[in-house]
């Protein structure tokens, strides 16, 4: 399992949490592709190996690990965090959508 590095310090401003991985030989591509795509609306601090999206109700982190992505995603109230996790099922399948990538999140 993918171990979340800034989630680890941001964990406790956050109340609701939610994390999903996928094994993908496309990993750093759509990494690189949905921090690209969003820091033209939010902030969006993008490292080797993983980016992090600051949204308004929330945040996502997301890590490369060889062949599989995983995301971590935080929210103080519990629609916002679907929101975001809505908001990051939309956007892998469009950006994925040769793959058909579906995520499973879990708490």
């Amino acid at each position: 399992m993918i171990k979340p590095t800034i989630m680890d310090k941001k964990k406790s401003d956050y109340r609701y949490t939610r994390y999903s991985t996928i094994e993908t030989s496309h990993a750093k591509r759509y990494l690189t592709r949905l921090c690209k795509h969003f820091s033209h609306k939010v902030s969006v601090t993008v490292e080797e190996g993983h980016g992090y999206i600051d949204f308004a109700i929330g945040t996502c982190e997301i890590l490369v690990d060889n062949h599989a992505l995983a995301f971590y995603c935080a929210s103080n109230q519990p629609q916002d965090l679907d929101d975001i996790i809505a908001t990051i099922d939309r956007h892998l399948a469009q950006f994925a959508h040769q793959e058909k990538l579906l995520l499973s999140w879990q708490t």
